[in-house]
């Protein structure tokens, strides 16, 4: 398999369809996934799409978003009632052992490391704190990332 494939590669030219001969010769572990995949009706140029985001578009939200879940799973949770097979997770060592992108990794540590320039991490350096723009409130990392009611959840629609 090429590194330089593209969805366009695995298409009929005249019908957009899969042609799949080629998607069993490129792909055929895929194939199945693949074929359960609607084309467009009109054809487009590829281009790279984050998952977790139904525009596909990246933002420090869904990323942030994405490492929280990630941080919920079952590897990373403590049980009380066993600590000897468990130890807590600290948040400045294991963040680098989340199975994430990179730049998600380093987003989490700047928060953990209170790096993120929000009125609250600023005001304990000394500048003047101040309000959340959008909707008043104060503004703290977990404000800006998650909690903010005048910002959409899910990014744009």
């Amino acid at each position: 398999m090429s590194i330089d494939l593209h969805v366009s590669d695995l298409l009929c030219p005249l019908s957009n369809d899969w042609d799949l001969e080629k998607v069993r010769a490129a792909l055929p572990h895929y194939e199945d996934e693949i074929r359960s995949l609607i084309t467009s009706s009109a054809p487009s140029r590829d281009r790279f799409a984050w998952l977790p985001d139904k525009p596909g578009l990246y933002t420090t939200r869904s990323g942030f978003r994405v490492g929280m879940n990630l941080l919920r799973g079952p590897e990373m949770q403590t049980t009380p009632q066993d600590p000897a097979t468990h130890s807590p997770f600290d948040w400045l060592k294991n963040i680098w052992n989340i199975h994430t992108a990179p730049k998600i990794k380093n987003f989490l540590w700047r928060v953990a490391r209170k790096a993120i320039p929000v009125s609250e991490n600023l005001a304990s350096r000394g500048i003047t704190p101040f309000f959340c723009n959008s909707c008043g409130g104060i503004e703290d990392d977990l404000h800006v990332s998650l909690h903010c009611a005048a910002q959409p959840l899910e990014g744009p629609q």
